[in-house]
C-alpha cells in the first residue's frame, strides 16, 4: 500500500481564523498500518476494515463511561485516536499541531471528530499535506483537520466545523454501519468511541471541503 509522502516539515504557523498551530516532526506521524491489523482497545477495527458491526452510536457514552467533565476519569479523545490504527493518518497529521494535541487532550473543552479511516486518505488523488496551487503545505494540512473537527457534542442542525464556512448534517440511516451518515457527501459513519472529551466518529470517506476533492477509481 502506498503510503502518503509527508512535507519535509511542518513550521509553525498561525491562523486568524482558530489559530491553529503546525510544527513539529512529521516523520513521528507515520504509522505501519493495513487491513487486519488490530490496535490496543480498538474495538471497532473489525468494524472499519472488515467484517462486523459498530456498536456506537453517535450521542451515546460507553458502558462504564462518565460523561464529559473536568477531573472526570477515563480516556480522552486523543487516546481514542491513539489506539486505533485505522485512523493513524488522520491522527498523524492532527498531532503536529499543538494547539489540537492540547485540544483533544483536555477534559474541560469538547470535540466530535469526524475521522476519515487510513483507506479513505489514501484514495485521494491529492493527499491532505499536497496544496492547491498558491496554498502552502501547512494551510491545505491546516484546512484538512479543521474541516473535520466540529467544536463541542452537538447532534441536530447544520453543525460548524472548524473550518470557516463549511457545516455539516448527522443523518440517521438505519442502513449505515455507525446508524448515521454524514452531509454533504453522503457519507458513512462506520462506527463511534467515546472519550470524556467528546466522540470520535469513523468515516468511509474524507468530506469534501474542497470542490477539486477527488479520489482514486
Amino acid at each position: 500500500m502506498l503510503q502518503p509522502e509527508y512535507p519535509n516539515s511542518l513550521r509553525s504557523l498561525q491562523n486568524d481564523n482558530n489559530q491553529l498551530a503546525f510544527n513539529g516532526d512529521p516523520d513521528a506521524s507515520r504509522r505501519e498500518t493495513g487491513p487486519g491489523k488490530g490496535a490496543a482497545g480498538g474495538d471497532l477495527v473489525d468494524a472499519v476494515l472488515g467484517p462486523g458491526t459498530a456498536s456506537g452510536q453517535v450521542g451515546k457514552q460507553q458502558e462504564g463511561q462518565e460523561q464529559t467533565s473536568a477531573g472526570r476519569k477515563g480516556p480522552t479523545v486523543a487516546d481514542v485516536l491513539t489506539t486505533e490504527r485505522a485512523l493513524s493518518l488522520w491522527w498523524g497529521y492532527a498531532r503536529d499541531s499543538v494547539e489540537i494535541t492540547q485540544r483533544f487532550e483536555s477534559k474541560t473543552q469538547s470535540s466530535t471528530l469526524l475521522v476519515p479511516v487510513d483507506r479513505a486518505i489514501m484514495a485521494l488523488t491529492r493527499k491532505p499535506h499536497q496544496p492547491s496551487e498558491g496554498s502552502s503545505s501547512e494551510d491545505a494540512v491546516l484546512k484538512f483537520i479543521s474541516a473535520h473537527i466540529i467544536d463541542g457534542t452537538p447532534e441536530e442542525g447544520p453543525l460548524p466545523t472548524l473550518l470557516p464556512d463549511f457545516s455539516v448534517y448527522l443523518v440517521k440511516d438505519a442502513s449505515a454501519k455507525g446508524g448515521w451518515r454524514v452531509k454533504p457527501g453522503d457519507i458513512e459513519v462506520l462506527g463511534e468511541r467515546s472519550g470524556v472529551n467528546g466522540r470520535v466518529l469513523y468515516l468511509n470517506e474524507v468530506l469534501p471541503y474542497e470542490k477539486d476533492q477527488d479520489v482514486v477509481v
